[in-house]
């Protein structure tokens, strides 16, 4: 720990504006980096089933891709100001844009349904779109402009919170249309840490969990297939080739790994044993195939990458870029730990990916 301390602390103690924060610049090619290996790992098995035999290639390519995308666009976005991101009017009609998409998925000409859900617009053969990841950042957004302008006058602080709640309703109202349970609880959880991070009292933060979590349960109870997958998380061993198979599975390829691991490319499970080693199940291929030390890695990286950008957010100085750069650390750190969580069997599946 006291190396991850060493990272997280250097570079001096306050950020000038327009400067690059390099202790995160190379967390995150790390994690970018060594998630490419590990993608291409657990999913060469399914290109080559998928593809007939000559595309083992074929999701790291994509990864490649969207890597080098998502690399050009940090390039060009790290030098905006963070007042003025939340100050363009363009955020609100990107909000309600984005929405609209959501509904798309499901009634759309476009509508590409996949996995019991309808997350995905299929725009052409070759490419497909989950909105959900772009607008759950406009969201992030639009709650820590809200939050900046609580900081300003008393008025718009009583305010935080009813706007902050129909902004989630509005958010959650689309991912139902969606049938994605898990990202409306991503989204859920992003609220209330932003809430947390305002100021709002922590009673009153709890409660509303509570009252979060049985309208969760209630919107589960209406689904047999997901009241099925939520009872059968608590005894999976009780039915191992119906509602636990799947976690069974998963904890079957993590135990596999012990403490070094079966060797990188080598996991059995990934052959057809896990429905999504790629994406869903990624960390129990990395658990397999690395042990419990590439596992806590992972979850080590995913801690300082989380910790890094509250202290970057910390030493920007402002509202506006505490709220930006807390809430997407947040946003990163919550995700993960729900996919962890899933992949050891701690909660219920939910259909997150980890980030």
């Amino acid at each position: 720990m006291a190396a991850a301390e060493a990272i997280l602390l250097e570079d001096g103690c306050r950020l000038r504006r327009g400067a690059l924060d390099h202790g995160y610049v190379r967390l995150l090619l790390i994690a970018v980096l060594s998630g490419l290996v590990c993608q291409f790992s657990a999913s060469f098995p399914l290109a080559d089933r998928r593809f007939g035999g000559p595309s083992p290639y074929h999701f790291l390519f994509k990864q490649v891709e969207y890597a080098l995308i998502g690399l050009a666009i940090m390039a060009l976005v790290c030098r905006l100001s963070p007042e003025r991101v939340l100050k363009s009017r363009a955020l609100s009609w990107m909000f309600v844009i984005g929405l609209g998409t959501l509904v798309l998925c499901r009634w759309g000409p476009w509508a590409h349904p996949a996995g019991g859900s309808y997350c995905w617009l299929g725009l052409s053969r070759n490419l497909s779109l989950q909105p959900s990841e772009f607008v759950k950042v406009v969201y992030l957004l639009l709650l820590a402009r809200v939050l900046a302008r609580g900081a300003q006058s008393a008025a718009a602080r009583r305010a935080v919170l009813p706007t902050s709640l129909a902004l989630m309703g509005l958010m959650c109202v689309g991912l139902a249309i969606q049938e994605d349970l898990g990202m409306a609880f991503l989204v859920v959880g992003m609220t209330l840490g932003m809430l947390f991070l305002g100021g709002v009292n922590v009673f009153l933060l709890l409660l509303l969990a509570v009252v979060l979590g049985l309208g969760g349960l209630g919107a589960a109870s209406l689904s047999p297939e997901r009241w099925e997958r939520l009872t059968g998380f608590w005894q999976p061993w009780r039915d191992p080739m119906g509602s636990g198979y799947h976690p069974c599975l998963m904890l079957a390829a993590l135990a596999r790994g012990g403490l070094g691991g079966v060797t990188l490319g080598m996991s059995p499970d990934k052959w057809g044993a896990l429905p999504t080693p790629h994406t869903d199940s990624i960390f129990c291929v990395i658990g397999g195939e690395l042990g419990f030390i590439g596992a806590a890695l992972v979850l080590l990286l995913f801690y300082l990458l989380t910790a890094r950008a509250f202290l970057v957010a910390e030493r920007a100085g402002t509202p506006s870029a505490w709220y930006i750069g807390g809430g997407l650390g947040m946003m990163l750190g919550l995700q993960a730990l729900v996919n962890i969580a899933v992949a050891t069997v701690c909660i219920p599946c939910t259909g997150l990916t980890l980030p």
